[in-house]
């Protein structure tokens, strides 16, 4: 299974700050719509989790701009998971026009128990078989 997942977005007039740029609070929300998707694409997304008690949360998380898109352009976003910790694992992104990348993320994340809200062991809940890219 391919674990690196790209979705093609328009920058939206809502997601711009007043110079046209997009915001650094809609690229997080890009990234982490993005690894929604992706994460459902695995086989462990909203609907896995939430069968057995669980949510996933994050627990850092980086954007860094080099090149903001700008109001109405169209770009990827591309996202794939390292290989998970004990606890935590984390999750890389890149928004990309052409072979341009423009912004890049990183996420740490958890996945929590809903009654205790404590974190959960990434070995007892995400499959074995899965191979996770070097880097992209």
């Amino acid at each position: 299974m391919n674990l690196i997942y790209t979705k093609t977005v328009t920058i939206l007039p809502s997601q711009v700050d007043a110079w046209g740029k997009l915001s650094l609070p809609h690229a997080f929300d890009l990234f982490m719509d993005t690894a929604t998707e992706a994460a459902g694409a695995m086989g462990v997304g909203w609907d896995f989790l939430i069968q057995r008690g669980l949510f996933w949360i994050t627990v850092k998380a980086r954007v860094r701009f080099i090149d903001p898109p700008r109001l109405l352009d169209t770009v990827e976003v591309v996202t794939w998971p390292e290989a998970p910790g004990e606890m935590r694992c984390n999750r890389h992104y890149e928004i990309r026009r052409g072979g341009d990348v423009l912004a890049q993320g990183l996420t740490e994340w958890a996945i929590v128990s809903v009654q205790t809200g404590k974190p959960q062991p990434m070995a007892d809940i995400l499959p074995a078989d899965l191979e996770y890219p070097d880097a992209v």
